[in-house]
């Protein structure tokens, strides 16, 4: 079982994963698995990472017509370990085998994780000077004859 660590460094973070559209079921089965393991866990780094932890589905179709999941964590915990494999072997060490098949069926390539940070906007420019006519445009006088 692939245990790689996914960590973030910023304080949102977004994880896209593409799934093929026929194995749509097996990749929710794996987010029930998942979301079982958050709320049950007794491994005090992944209570602190489940509360900010949700999986969201696209609406649009993804690259090739596959069906794109978003797990957004915020806020993330900096350097925790976001790797579904080490959540999931911990919390069904006897069915992970299966569960991994399930999961790595479904993908139809790796996922993409995007640390996210909030901008700051720029100072706003001083405001221009107000360019507005005078009331009455002087004209020259006519020339004296």
């Amino acid at each position: 079982v692939p245990l790689g660590a996914r960590t973030f460094t910023a304080p949102m973070g977004i994880i896209f994963s593409a799934v093929r559209p026929d194995r749509v079921v097996d990749f929710e089965m794996v987010i029930g698995y998942l979301e079982a393991a958050l709320e049950k866990s007794t491994n005090s780094e992944v209570r602190v990472q489940a509360p900010g932890w949700r999986v969201f589905k696209a609406t649009e179709p993804g690259p090739n017509n596959t069906v794109l999941y978003v797990f957004l964590i915020d806020p993330t915990v900096p350097g925790a370990d976001y790797g579904l494999g080490r959540i999931l072997s911990e919390m069904y060490p006897d069915q992970i085998q299966e569960i991994w098949q399930l999961y790595t069926g479904a993908l139809a390539g790796g996922g993409s994780l995007l640390n996210l940070t909030p901008v700051q906007p720029a100072p706003l420019l001083p405001a221009a000077p107000s360019l507005t006519a005078p009331a009455s445009i002087p004209r020259p006088a006519p020339p004296a004859q």
